[in-house]
């Protein structure tokens, strides 16, 4: 039960206490562990003053993130976020990569609902507002996330509004969810 409530705050951004800031959330960039091939994304945002600037993809720094980028990463954050609201956790497995999917894949389908229901009748449903700050790093992107609920609960601002920070990864040519928190 702790996991699927872990799981549900992570994904629904419930109520995280300073999520709903002026500042930009930046997450620690991707890097290689001492003896690995594979790059690791250290846990946890950084919260900055100041948004940073990251490269799209390995072309060259300071480029904006190309508008089909953009698109899917936005599509995916708001199918994320109904997948959760409608208590959709095999939808949300298929989207879904790292961390985010280890914990699904241990989560029962009934608690993950139930759980869903009572996050919605605390709330009321999460819906995306905006999806900003997307950054790039090769196979890897970072975003900041706007979450609008129906009812004021505590944690959020006062038009209902939480911010979070989204972790992507690209798998081929599409982009999966690995994290909301």
């Amino acid at each position: 039960m702790h996991r699927v409530i872990g799981i549900g705050a992570a994904l629904s951004a419930l109520l995280i206490a300073g999520c709903s800031s002026d500042r930009t959330i930046q997450p620690a960039e991707p890097s290689l562990a001492a003896g690995s091939s594979t790059p690791s994304v250290t846990e946890g945002p950084v919260a900055t003053t100041s948004p940073t600037v990251v490269p799209s993809g390995p072309e060259q720094p300071g480029q904006a993130v190309d508008p089909a980028t953009r698109d899917q990463i936005t599509s995916l954050t708001i199918r994320a976020i109904e997948d959760y609201n409608d208590g959709n956790l095999a939808d949300l497995l298929a989207i879904s990569c790292g961390q985010l999917l280890s914990e699904l894949e241990r989560t029962n389908m009934e608690t993950f609902a139930a759980e869903s229901r009572s996050a919605i009748e605390t709330r009321g449903r999460g819906a995306v507002t905006k999806v900003t700050d997307i950054t790039v790093l090769r196979s890897f992107a970072s975003a900041g996330v706007i979450v609008r609920y129906e009812r004021s609960v505590q944690g959020l601002d006062p038009a209902n509004e939480a911010l979070f920070s989204g972790v992507y990864q690209r798998s081929g040519e599409t982009w999966q969810i690995c994290g909301l928190s």
